[in-house]
């Protein structure tokens, strides 16, 4: 092989016979940006910057996207203790106001709201209503205590009827549903994506379950 470094041409032989010559003609800047190994050229740079954003922009994504859920999740699992505070404590026969409440303790749900209510049935109706009728002097309403839902949590679904009551009678106690029905199903969901859903249900011996 033959070097030409003045023309910057290469010459192959072979037995004598030249069958290839190859011309490079490279800028000096090419050789200045590729022969000093001190770095990269911005352009590489910029693409190590992009490739950089692009996967922080995933990260970012995923995390919200698990932390919606898992507030979800919590939102589901909590209506399912408070199911359960409800009718443990009518087991109990707490009482509320100085005296026991007649229709013992119920949850009040609603799609229209991000709250729900935990509620002594003073009046045993088996209903949730917001008046003075529980206490010796019938001076307090029906709420015991207010639950709001996880951010970005709503009630998308609830059946058979909106609002429902679930209502939980001593001394078993008896479980009364209100409307009525053979099971409740309440179903949360993702404001920002409804298709993510998790669901509460109950049925008529009490028996709760979140999935």
């Amino acid at each position: 092989m033959q070097k030409n470094l003045r023309n910057s041409k290469f010459v192959i032989q072979n037995s004598g016979f030249r069958i290839q010559t190859l011309d490079f003609r490279l800028s000096p800047s090419y050789f200045r940006l590729h022969t000093s190994g001190g770095g990269f050229t911005s352009v590489e740079m910029m693409i190590v910057i992009a490739i950089i954003l692009i996967f922080t922009a995933l990260i970012v994504i995923d995390y919200h996207s698990n932390q919606a859920d898992a507030l979800l999740q919590a939102s589901a699992i909590q209506l399912g203790q408070n199911l359960r505070r409800a009718q443990d404590i009518s087991t109990l026969s707490q009482e509320f106001g100085g005296a026991i409440p007649r229709g013992g303790y119920g949850i009040n749900v609603r799609t229209d709201q991000t709250t729900y209510t935990l509620f002594a049935d003073c009046n045993n109706d088996h209903a949730y209503e917001d008046l003075t009728v529980c206490g010796q002097g019938q001076t307090l309403s029906e709420k015991f205590e207010e639950f709001k839902l996880e951010s970005g949590v709503v009630f998308s679904k609830i059946s058979p009827g909106d609002p429902q009551n679930i209502v939980f009678t001593p001394p078993l106690p008896t479980v009364t549903f209100s409307p009525a029905g053979s099971l409740v199903e309440i179903t949360l969901a993702l404001a920002a994506d409804p298709n993510k859903r998790r669901t509460v249900f109950i049925n008529q011996v009490g028996l709760i379950k979140v999935k």
